[in-house]
C-alpha cells in the first residue's frame, strides 16, 4: 500500500474511495491542454501551498504545448484591511481580478536515483513578483 493510501487508511476512509477518487483527480487533471489557459488560485495557508508545490511540479514533468499556466497571485487588495486571502472578497472583487493573474515558467530538471529509489528533482522557477 502507498504511503497516502496507508494515511488515509489509518484515518478512516475506505481504501476504495481514496483511489477512486485520486484517479477521477488524475483524469481530470490529465485534461488540462484541452485549455488554452490554467489559472492556477491558492490560499497562503499550508494546505493550498502544498497543493500548489504538488500542482506545479506535475506540470513541470508534463510537455504542456501552447497552454498558458498562471497563478494569481497577491498580497493585499484595495479596501480589505486585514487582507488574509483570496477566500474573503466578495464576487465583484474577485471578478475584479480577472486577466491580473501572472505566468508562471517551469523548468523540469530530470530524474536522480537514491537508496534504490527514484526520486524526481524539479526545479521551479517561478518568474513573477508577489
Amino acid at each position: 500500500m502507498k504511503r497516502g493510501q496507508r494515511y488515509f487508511t489509518e484515518k478512516g476512509v475506505p481504501e476504495g474511495l481514496f483511489r477512486r477518487y485520486t484517479e477521477e483527480q488524475e483524469t481530470v487533471l490529465e485534461r488540462y491542454r484541452e485549455h488554452d489557459e490554467v489559472v492556477l488560485w491558492f490560499e497562503h495557508d499550508l494546505f493550498d501551498q502544498t497543493l500548489l508545490i504538488y500542482l506545479l511540479q506535475w506540470l513541470a514533468a508534463r510537455e504542456r504545448g501552447a497552454v498558458s499556466i498562471n497563478l494569481v497571485c497577491i498580497d493585499s487588495f484595495p479596501g480589505v484591511h486585514p487582507f488574509k486571502g483570496l477566500g474573503q472578497l466578495s464576487t465583484k472583487q474577485t471578478a475584479s481580478l480577472y486577466g491580473s493573474w501572472k505566468e508562471v515558467r517551469l523548468n523540469n530538471f530530470g530524474l536522480h536515483g537514491r537508496r534504490g529509489r527514484l526520486m524526481r528533482v524539479v526545479t521551479l522557477k517561478l518568474w513573477f513578483s508577489c
